[in-house]
């Protein structure tokens, strides 16, 4: 039976009926474009923005190509033109190491250490200093000069993050809530130091960022939901460093307006759980992160209002809305696909 009502935990996947159930990305390329997609490259990398999606292939050992698929009127797929795409199109032969999907903008980096943005620019969440919308892409600069030396990548709903070598964190785009970190709320088209080194990883969310500094967890931006884990709801504009979590926090997780963290024991999770999006039981949002069960090891993602867990048996398990009333979603417990 299908289920129509939010449960908390996560439920796992009936993959058997998942082409019936659930329109997932992989899936539909292969069925629709296998020759081009699936062939002698592999695709190592994919990232879903607000209704495009970026691809990352590997042919070998060589750096990967980028290839672009979905809407496109702000120039997100960086083809050049504002036409939609509903079927992948390569947009950059060789070279490219990572990529991010944000709401109406996208990021890559090319084994240079350069990066580039395309797409909606209102907010300056592209960084080269404009606020002009780009449909082929425009590397990111500091001061005119294209920054260099970059190792990650994170693009938010209208805001975007990435690391350099040095383990510094920058910043740049749309910074209503705070999210950017430098104490006020005015956007920023040319990126910003949030942090001088140290800093491992990130996720940049709707409204609010997220990053490892020395194994622990700081958040900033928007936190009405208690997205930043701090036991309140009050945004923050400069960086604050979660408090109550103990040991090393290995990874990070935004979605829109909700976080996950990893650390040895499980996955952790905090923020919006209007649709029990969080998996940990109820439909109440926390504003302190709560442990989600049976998670030790598991790999989690999350979007808008549901989230997935992949487990170290394979098994895929879903919680949150499910306006389609797809089985696995729409649910507060853990559902398994």
């Amino acid at each position: 039976m299908l289920k129509t009502i939010p449960s908390a935990y996560f439920l796992e996947v009936d993959l058997n009926n998942i082409l019936s159930h659930l329109p997932f990305l992989a899936l539909i390329l292969l069925c629709s474009h296998p020759h081009t997609i699936f062939s002698a490259a592999k695709v190592t990398s994919v990232s879903a923005g607000g209704s495009h999606t970026l691809l990352l292939k590997q042919n070998g050992s060589n750096p990967g190509s980028l290839w672009t698929v979905g809407l496109n009127a702000n120039g997100q797929l960086g083809d050049g033109t504002n036409v939609d795409k509903n079927l992948p199109l390569e947009i950059v032969s060789s070279g490219i190491t990572a990529i991010s999907a944000g709401e109406n903008h996208s990021l890559y980096l090319k084994s240079d250490g350069s990066l580039w943005a395309m797409g909606l620019n209102a907010s300056g969440q592209l960084g080269d200093g404009t606020t002009v919308q780009r449909n082929t892409a425009v590397p990111v600069t500091v001061g005119g000069i294209a920054v260099s030396g970059v190792t990650a990548i994170s693009a938010g709903g209208n805001h975007s993050l990435y690391i350099e070598s040095d383990g510094s964190l920058w910043a740049m785009g749309l910074n209503s809530s705070g999210q950017l970190g430098d104490g006020n709320t005015a956007n920023l088209s040319t990126p910003y130091k949030v942090e001088a080194n140290g800093v491992t990883a990130i996720a940049a969310g709707a409204m609010h960022s997220l990053y490892i500094k020395n194994g622990k967890l700081w958040a900033m931006g928007g936190n009405g939901d208690g997205q930043l884990g701090d036991s309140t709801v009050w945004d923050r504009s400069r960086p604050i460093l979660v408090p109550g979590i103990e040991g090393t926090i290995t990874d990070i997780v935004a979605g829109s307006n909700q976080s996950f963290y990893v650390r040895q024991n499980g996955i952790w999770a905090m923020g919006d759980n209007v649709d029990g999006q969080l998996g940990i039981g109820d439909g109440v949002d926390k504003n302190v992160s709560v442990q989600i069960p049976n998670s030790t090891n598991a790999i989690v993602s999350s979007g808008s209002a549901h989230s997935m867990l992949l487990k170290t048996d394979g098994s895929l398990w879903s919680a949150g809305k499910n306006p389609h009333h797809s089985k696995g979603l729409d649910r507060f417990l853990g559902n398994r696909l």
